[in-house]
C-alpha cells in the first residue's frame, strides 16, 4: 500500500483512478475524493479524507479501513463500492450515503451506517462481518443480504424496513431495535436479542411477522 502519513491541505480534490493508495493524515483539503477504474483506497484516519464528498465512480472500486475509522464525509455511490482488506478494522459512516449503487462487505470487522437521511438504492451485502443499523434510514432503500458468518445488529430506537435476504449457513440477528419486514428463522439463523451497543439482554421486535422454523436458534445474552 502507498500510504501517505502527511497532511493534504487546499481547494482541490484527491483522485484514486487505479492501483492501491491509503491515506492516514489528518487532512483538511475541501475538495472530495474520487476513487474511479479499479482503484483500491485505504483510510487510517478519521480525517483522512477531508472535508469533501467521497465518489466512488469505477467498475471494481475498494475502500477498506486500515484503522478503526470514522468517517463524517457525504458519500455518493455511483459503482459499488467494496473492501476486500481491512481485517478486523471497523468502519463507520456517518455522512449522507446517495447513489445509485450499492456497499459490498467482505472482512470480519464491523461497518456502522449512522444517517438517517441515506438514500443509496444499491444495499448492503453482507458476505463476512457485521452491520450496525444506526438509523431508521441507515442502508438506504435497497436489499440488506447477510451471508455466511455475517451478522445484522438493529441498534435501540432504530427500525429496519429494508428487504433483508438471508443466504448464509450462520446469519445472527441482533440488537434492540425493531425490524419491520417479515422474517423467516430457520436453522441458519441465530436470533440474539440485546442491548446496543453495551451488551446486556435485549428487545428485538418483529413489527410485520417472525416465522421460526425447526432447528433456528434463540441467544439471550445475559
Amino acid at each position: 500500500v502507498a500510504d501517505f502519513q502527511g497532511v493534504i491541505t487546499g481547494s482541490g480534490a484527491f483522485a484514486v483512478t487505479g492501483g492501491v493508495q491509503g491515506l492516514s493524515g489528518n487532512n483538511n483539503y475541501s475538495g472530495g475524493t474520487l476513487v474511479s477504474g479499479i482503484g483500491e483506497l485505504f483510510v487510517g484516519s478519521d480525517t483522512a479524507l477531508g472535508t469533501g464528498v467521497l465518489t466512488f465512480n469505477g467498475t471494481n472500486t475498494e475502500m477498506s479501513p486500515d484503522a478503526n475509522v470514522t468517517l463524517a464525509n457525504n458519500i455518493l455511490l455511483d459503482s459499488v463500492v467494496r473492501n476486500d482488506n481491512g481485517g478486523l478494522n471497523n468502519l463507520t459512516l456517518n455522512g449522507q450515503i446517495s447513489g445509485p449503487a450499492g456497499i459490498t462487505w467482505f472482512t470480519p470487522g464491523a461497518l456502522t451506517l449512522t444517517n438517517n437521511g441515506n438514500n443509496f438504492s444499491g444495499g448492503v451485502d453482507m458476505r463476512e462481518g457485521t452491520l450496525y443499523f444506526g438509523a431508521n434510514n441507515a442502508a438506504g432503500t435497497g436489499t440488506i443480504t447477510l451471508r455466511s458468518v455475517s451478522a445484522l445488529n438493529v441498534v435501540n430506537g432504530t427500525t429496519v424496513n429494508n428487504p433483508l435476504n438471508i443466504t448464509g449457513t450462520t446469519v445472527t440477528l441482533a440488537g434492540n431495535g425493531t425490524v419491520a419486514t417479515p422474517v423467516t428463522a430457520n436453522s441458519s439463523v441465530i436470533l440474539a436479542p440485546s442491548a446496543s451497543p453495551g451488551g446486556g439482554p435485549g428487545n428485538l421486535a418483529f413489527s410485520n411477522g417472525l416465522t421460526v422454523t425447526n432447528g433456528a436458534t434463540i441467544n439471550f445474552n445475559i
